[in-house]
């Protein structure tokens, strides 16, 4: 780590339990044991002066430094951290800190305290000397807490329970499994103690002059007195630019009731903020009693005026050509907690290389951030965790506060900082879904903080419905760099913006490079800059500074080796610059990504597998007579071949377990055939994420997916083992039923019934290599599900016959059976994962891409 991150991780036993799952349904997973590793930043470091810039005269008391850890219930102690501090593993602890105030201040009469706990993410609870103060599931919101003043001793205990997995914390961050940064759990920002005086300035706000710049800054605020009595008092603001008074005006009142002020400020003689000349402004309110100063309050103030006017920025009334760049802040050692020492490398670095503008994806970074963009005078673009198609059933209402609390909390920003021009209040958008429409009608106007509105989708221009929304367009399809000059020539209902921090859903499956996302979008960035050029293309953000690491395990990041690690930036996660291959400029067509292929690598497993199953059977075929006459009859004539069974005409056991490791194998071979095929897909990776919702689970199903010999193995012996489960079970079903059937027959019953497979056997050897030669899939899956449903039909029809039941109603009750257990799953995840607006979500991307 930099020096400016220790490297101290503390850690604390954590076990893991196993869960289980069905095949291809479910996956059977076990967390092994593990340990929690906190991230945190020196003592140095960690002394953050935020709140204290705000409010400099009130007396302050850091709560950073060392805190000690205990166990959610709070009766073991585990060891000591320095706070800020963070962890990734979803466990609950308690943290406690104890603090002194000194007698002066508690002798103070009128005085009120407040506790700032900053940025904390997951479920909360606080405790202040035993008694619960609050608690809340509110992600990335800042929290800030009233004490109550008579419980403020000499001695002083605080208590903060983490709990991520919380309730309301499920509920306002919809379940998403792709593109979701890692997320890390703690208390991530100094913790502050707050005394306020008796006489002090509070409920201060704002108003700017709408995008067209014209007239004054309008403040107002009221003074906190200890009675209601006549006081008198002056309230004095001023603005600064430069060192220098540019504006000021004094109210004031000798004897009176009244405790509210409104006053007009001039802007007239500010200059303000641009990328080219980033100098920033402050607004000073001072209260003055008995000539004496009693409180200040100071806020940089955001002054500059931005518009969209058909997709095209203006910045101060000048237009803006946005060169963006997509920045996800991740420190070399893989945590999130903020080191601003870092961010400022990485920042100078950016501009350096030319963008103006950075797109912060998902979740909203700490104030500091846009602090250091002021500086450095690049514009903010931030995404909000706002996925209101995604949204648990029952949760609305709830959700809408959220919504409401954290856009109010950006807004908020936007006032204080010039850089933070965009907001995006839906994340991940499904425009075709009608929940779409519950989204806070912002549009394209802006309020007095002077921000602009977007909504990030993956769906392509024309599929978005409402034209009052800018859209930053996730670009899913990056085979052909052209498709910016068609979004630049063709007219789409509303503003769009082409972005690519999505993993790409189209890069050739067998691609033996390093990084075929980085040679997509280098060529889609340089087509980006040469249609800004020609003024054909107002904004994009198609470059990742770095690469990061996600919340969830992702399928498409298996050609790395870390499910976890997404590897598509231009610079590496401990920032070292990567060498992309280059190629000389040309012509359009000359830029299309051309990525090897190497069929005989990945296709050889299969191919060796079904010829060696094909040369088995076959020999067998050949040399035994009897094995040849049962195999031809069970396909000329199944039911016949089933009543002969019944009749005690029994098979050799050597031959039903030969056809069950032949079947097995063959079934093995095309089923991790076609997943494998699908491997790097981006609709595939999130379709397996709905059924291995566990990061356990999703990890074992990407590891055999990807890893061609273990996977091979598994689903062979798992497919064997299912025929062998539910032969028990049949023979379960024929004992509660009294009917006459053994194990063996019950066993002849579910391999004899696949004897169909036979004719997929050459198909197996080449089914990758076929579904990699043509055009279309469909035609391949479409066979597959035939010989499902043929399979199904003869296994119903053996069934029935040792059951000596109606064809018919065996299979409506069956069917009913299995209709009743994919349901009960579906309703579970349902309920937990909102599963059909997910299913829907895929679907429409699916239609909308093809």
């Amino acid at each position: 780590m930099k020096q400016s991150m220790s490297d101290q991780k503390q850690r604390l036993n954590h076990g893991f339990f196993g869960v289980v799952g069905f095949l291809l349904v479910w996956a059977i997973g076990l967390f092994a044991a593990d340990q929690v590793a906190f991230y945190t930043l020196p003592a140095a470091g960690s002394v953050q002066q935020g709140p204290i810039r705000e409010f400099p005269l009130r007396h302050w008391i850091s709560l950073s430094g060392q805190w000690q850890v205990l166990s959610k219930n709070g009766e073991a102690l585990l060891g000591e951290i320095q706070q800020p501090f963070s962890y990734r593993q979803v466990q609950a602890f308690r943290f406690r800190r104890m603090f002194s105030v000194p007698d002066s201040l508690l002798n103070r009469g009128g005085m009120q305290a407040v506790l700032h706990l900053g940025q904390v993410n997951g479920g909360m609870s606080v405790y202040f000397n035993s008694t619960r103060l609050a608690a809340s599931g509110a992600p990335f919101l800042y929290q800030t807490i009233p004490l109550p003043t008579a419980a403020l001793r000499a001695k002083n205990r605080l208590e903060v329970l983490v709990r991520p997995r919380a309730h309301q914390w499920q509920q306002m961050l919809p379940w998403l499994p792709v593109n979701v940064p890692l997320i890390e759990f703690g208390l991530v920002e100094p913790v502050w103690l707050e005394l306020r005086p008796a006489v002090h300035l509070k409920q201060l706000s704002w108003r700017l002059p709408h995008s067209d710049g014209e007239g004054d800054l309008q403040l107002q605020g009221e003074i906190n007195l200890p009675t209601h009595r006549p006081a008198a008092w002056r309230v004095e603001a001023r603005l600064e630019q430069g060192g220098r008074t540019v504006a000021r005006q004094v109210v004031s009142a000798p004897d009176s009731l009244v405790h509210r002020f409104r006053l007009h400020l001039p802007l007239d003689r500010i200059r303000p903020w641009q990328p080219a000349d980033p100098v920033t402004c402050r607004l000073v309110v001072s209260l003055w009693q008995q000539g004496k100063l009693v409180d200040r309050w100071q806020q940089p103030l955001a002054w500059r005026t931005l518009q969209v006017r058909d997709g095209q920025l203006f910045l101060n009334g000048k237009p803006v050509v946005l060169n963006g760049i997509n920045y996800l802040y991740q420190h070399p050692s893989g945590s999130t907690l903020f080191d601003a020492a870092q961010v400022e490398w990485d920042l100078a670095q950016i501009r350096k290389a030319g963008y103006n503008a950075v797109r912060v994806p998902f979740a909203p970074l700490p104030e500091s951030f846009f602090s250091l963009c002021d500086r450095h005078g690049l514009l903010v673009f931030q995404d909000l965790p706002l996925m209101p198609t995604l949204i648990r059933p029952g949760a609305d209402s709830l959700y809408q506060v959220y919504q409401s609390r954290l856009i109010g909390q950006m807004l908020s920003l936007a006032h204080r900082h010039p850089s933070l021009a965009g907001i995006g209040v839906s994340y991940f958008a499904d425009p075709m879904q009608t929940k779409h429409a519950g989204l806070p009608q912002y549009g394209s106007r802006n309020d007095s903080a002077n921000v602009i509105f977007y909504v990030d989708t993956p769906f392509p221009p024309g599929r978005t419905g409402n034209g009052n929304w800018t859209w930053l367009w996730e670009i899913l399809d990056r085979r052909d760099p052209g498709v910016l000059s068609r979004l630049a020539e063709g007219e789409t209902n509303a503003p769009v913006w082409p972005a690519a921090f999505l993993r790409s859903i189209s890069y050739r499956v067998d691609s033996t490079l390093l990084a075929p996302d980085l040679i997509q979008d280098q060529l889609f960035a340089r087509q980006a800059r040469r249609l800004q050029k020609h003024g054909l293309l107002p904004a994009h953000f198609i470059p990742t500074f770095s690469d990061y690491r996600v919340n969830f395990p992702s399928l498409q990041n298996g050609l790395f080796g870390d499910l976890n690690f997404t590897a598509m930036g231009l610079y590496t996660l401990d920032r070292k610059l990567k060498q992309i291959p280059q190629r000389p400029e040309a012509g359009e067509a000359a830029d299309q990504p051309v990525l090897s292929e190497a069929k005989s690598r990945f296709s050889f497993l299969y191919i060796l597998s079904g010829l060696l199953v094909l040369f088995a059977f076959l020999v067998v075929y050949q040399q035994s007579p009897d094995f040849r006459r049962n195999v031809t009859y069970s396909l000329k004539r199944p039911h016949g071949f089933f009543v002969n069974l019944q009749e005690r005409i029994l098979i050799p056991q050597g031959q039903t377990l030969f056809l069950l490791v032949v079947f097995s194998l063959t079934a093995g071979v095309l089923a991790h055939s076609v997943l494998f095929y699908f491997r790097s897909n981006f609709l595939m990776d999130y379709l397996v994420s709905l059924f291995m919702f566990t990061p356990a689970s999703k990890r074992l199903a990407a590891e055999l997916i990807w890893k061609q010999w273990q996977g091979l193995i598994f689903f062979t012996a798992c497919i064997a083992l299912g025929l062998v489960l539910s032969a028990l079970l049949l023979r379960l079903v024929a004992f509660v039923f009294r009917r006459r059937m053994i194990f063996r027959e019950a066993m002849v019953v579910n391999v004899w019934s696949l004897s169909p497979l036979i004719f997929l056997m050459p198909l197996a050897a080449i089914l990758y290599n076929v579904l990699l030669s043509l055009n279309s899939y469909w035609i391949v899956l479409g066979m597959l599900l035939f010989f499902n449903v043929w399979l199904y039909l003869r296994w119903i029809n053996g069934v029935r016959v040792f059951l000596d039941a109606l064809y018919s109603r065996v299979f409506a009750v069956v069917t009913l059976l299995g209709g009743l257990c994919a349901g009960g799953i579906m309703l579970f995840l349902q309920s937990r994962l909102n599963l059909l607006a997910h299913l829907k979500f895929i679907y429409h991307l699916y239609s909308a891409l093809h």
